[in-house]
C-alpha cells in the first residue's frame, strides 16, 4: 500500500469508509489507480504495485524481491 501512496499521492481506499474498506478486504478488491495518474512516469512502480497486489499470495514477490527492484530505480 506504500507503493499506491506513492503513485497516487493518497491513502488507499482514500473515498471509502472503515466498513467499505473491510468489505474490500473481505472480497479480495484492491485499490485501483486512478486515470489521472501519469501511468508512463510511473511505469515501473505499477508494475510492482500489480505484482504486490496479486490476488494469489504464493505470485507476490518476496520482501528481497521488492527491494532489490527498487533498488534498481
Amino acid at each position: 500500500m506504500v507503493l499506491y501512496e506513492l503513485i497516487v499521492m493518497k491513502q488507499p481506499y482514500f473515498d471509502k469508509n472503515h466498513f467499505e474498506i473491510s468489505t474490500c478486504n473481505v472480497k479480495g478488491i484492491r485499490p485501483t489507480v486512478p486515470e489521472s495518474v501519469d501511468k508512463e512516469a510511473f511505469k515501473e512502480l505499477l508494475k510492482l504495485f500489480n505484482k504486490c497486489t496479486n490476488k494469489k499470495p504464493q505470485d507476490r514477490p518476496s520482501t528481497a524481491d521488492i527491494l532489490a527492484t527498487l533498488a534498481t530505480m
